[in-house]
C-alpha cells in the first residue's frame, strides 16, 4: 500500500529505473571529448618543479632543451588559465583578466620568425606570464603554495565570464 504509515513512518513505494528510462545527458561526441580531457589531465607539478622550470627559462644562460621546456610551461599556462576561468577570477580582478587574455594570445601564436632565438623569446614571454598568473591566483587565494604540489582552492558557485 503506497503512502501507508508503517511503524509511525510514511513509506513511499520504490520502483527501480529501467535501462529504457535512462538516456545519456549529453551527446556521445561531447562525452568522448570530456573523457579524453579527463584522461589527459595532469595536476600542477610540485612547487619546486614549476619554479625550477620558470627559473631555467628565465635564466641568463639559455636552456639546453627549449622545445620540452616550452611544452611544460605551455601546459602550466593552460592549467592556470583553466583555474582562473573556473573560479571566475577574471570577473573579480582586471589584472587576471588581462593575463588570461595575454595567455590565450600566446597559446595561439607561433614565434614571429622561426628559429631558436624566436623560440627562446616566446618561451621567456610565456614564462613571465605564468609567473605573474601564479602570483595573482595565489594572492586571490585560488591557489595556495604549500611545500608540496600547488593546491587549487575551490569555491563553488562562482560563474565566470572571463575572456
Amino acid at each position: 500500500m503506497s503512502g501507508a504509515p508503517v511503524g509511525g513512518l510514511l513509506t513511499m513505494p520504490h520502483t527501480a529505473p529501467t535501462a529504457g528510462d535512462w538516456s545519456t545527458p549529453r551527446d556521445s561526441d561531447l562525452l568522448t571529448r570530456v573523457l579524453a580531457a579527463v584522461t589527459r589531465w595532469q595536476p600542477l607539478p610540485e612547487t619546486g618543479e614549476l619554479l625550477d622550470d620558470l627559473a631555467d627559462a628565465l635564466d641568463d644562460v639559455p636552456p639546453t632543451d627549449v622545445p620540452n621546456l616550452a611544452r611544460r610551461i605551455d601546459g602550466y599556462l593552460a592549467q592556470l588559465v583553466s583555474i582562473a576561468l573556473a573560479h571566475g577570477a577574471c570577473d573579480r580582478d582586471r589584472q587576471v583578466a588581462g593575463l588570461v587574455m595575454r595567455g590565450r594570445a600566446l597559446q595561439d601564436s607561433a614565434p614571429a620568425a622561426p628559429g631558436a632565438e624566436a623560440d627562446l623569446r616566446l618561451l621567456r614571454r610565456t614564462s613571465l606570464l605564468v609567473s605573474d598568473l601564479v602570483d595573482r591566483l595565489v594572492a586571490m587565494r585560488h591557489l595556495k603554495e604549500p611545500d608540496g604540489p600547488i593546491a587549487v582552492c575551490f569555491d563553488h558557485g562562482q560563474s565566470s565570464s572571463c575572456p
